[in-house]
């Protein structure tokens, strides 16, 4: 698929959780060139991604503050599938457009909250 050459290009897709045994109860993130997104579920199940962190370390940190005891599980090959799945349907809406991956150059603008720690 096209989609999957614009935003996993010369990388290997990744999907690490906070929940080994039921993924779907922790929180879900993905690797792509333009850095982690997080997989969040809607009111009517549908999956959305936002952009949180340019880096596993950086992706660490923002984690540890949530919970200083936080682990991240690789997901089997069936639930990263399925999540490399739903990123991609996402990805249609972003279209052409370069505002995703603009808000990944300029992470600045985006939320705060995702931005409270301090890098040593």
């Amino acid at each position: 698929m096209a989609r999957e050459g614009n935003y996993f290009s010369g990388n290997t897709p990744r999907v690490l959780g906070t929940n080994a045994e039921r993924p779907e109860k922790g929180r879900i993130f993905v690797w792509t060139k333009l850095g982690w997104f997080e997989r969040e579920m809607g009111p009517d199940g549908n999956a959305a991604f936002t952009w949180i962190a340019r880096s596993e370390h950086e992706l660490h940190d923002i984690l540890i503050q949530a919970n200083p005891s936080y682990d991240l599980f690789e997901q089997d090959d069936d639930f990263t599938s399925h999540v490399i799945e739903e990123f991609q349907a996402q990805t249609v809406s972003f279209g052409e457009d370069e505002e995703a991956a603009d808000a990944a150059d300029h992470p600045e603008e985006e939320s705060q909250s995702y931005h409270q720690h301090d890098l040593e």
